[in-house]
């Protein structure tokens, strides 16, 4: 959350440095490259768009011109750079989720959010740690709809519109179901918010200097 906004304001450098340091974390957890490109295939779709669509729009020197296109240098600039910016924050978000439990982000919360008034801090972190669990079952569900939609010849309609419609209304009503199934169980456990209050533990000195180094490198990439 503290990095987002200084990597949409960085520049060449600190992309590139920061890119590094992507890649090392990621070989040090043992994450293939392949294998997060593979997860992120369709964002990487978006990102080519997202190029284009800035390397057409912008003025310029022209790279490569037809009679209603044109591809400039300054334009292929800045959409590689808003592409390199949304995809370094896509990696920092799977690194974090990556390397984080959940049980971990729920603690985080509720330490945050105890001092606030009137905000029930236990209600939060569930909410939120409901979230991390449920995203990667969303993209589960969608896989097995879209294979599915494929072994009945779904490939073969051209509708874009009719496509989406065929795998988006299912995958709703199946993350509906799913939220009710988990709305139950918890019940059948008696889960309430007035339970015993977490006791947390006290600050290492690793738990002062984690943030102060991101606070440090988010200064970094917002001037450099």
């Amino acid at each position: 959350m503290i990095l987002s906004p200084s990597i949409f304001h960085a520049e060449f450098i600190s992309l590139s440095a920061l890119s590094a340091l992507f890649v090392f974390l990621l070989r040090d957890i043992d994450f293939s490259i392949v294998e997060l490109l593979s997860k992120i295939k369709y964002f990487l779709i978006l990102l080519a768009f997202v190029f284009m669509a800035r390397a057409c729009s912008t003025p310029g020197d022209i790279i490569i011109g037809t009679e209603n296109i044109n591809i400039t240098w300054d334009g292929a600039r800045d959409g590689g750079l808003i592409a390199w910016r949304v995809f370094s924050v896509i990696v920092a978000g799977i690194l974090f989720s990556s390397t984080t439990k959940i049980s971990e982000i729920k603690s985080v919360v509720e330490c945050f959010f105890a001092p606030i008034p009137f905000v029930s801090e236990q209600n939060v972190a569930m909410m939120i740690s409901l979230v991390f669990r449920f995203v990667p079952v969303i993209f589960e569900q969608a896989n097995e709809i879209s294979a599915a939609q494929r072994s009945r010849g779904m490939e073969n309609r051209k509708n874009p519109l009719y496509k989406i419609q065929k795998i988006s209304v299912p995958l709703m009503l199946k993350t509906f179901a799913q939220a009710d199934r988990l709305t139950e169980a918890m019940e059948a456990r008696l889960y309430s918010q007035n339970r015993s209050p977490r006791h947390f533990p006290k600050l290492a000195k690793k738990d002062i200097l984690a943030p102060l180094a991101v606070l440090c490198l988010a200064a970094l990439m917002a001037f450099f």
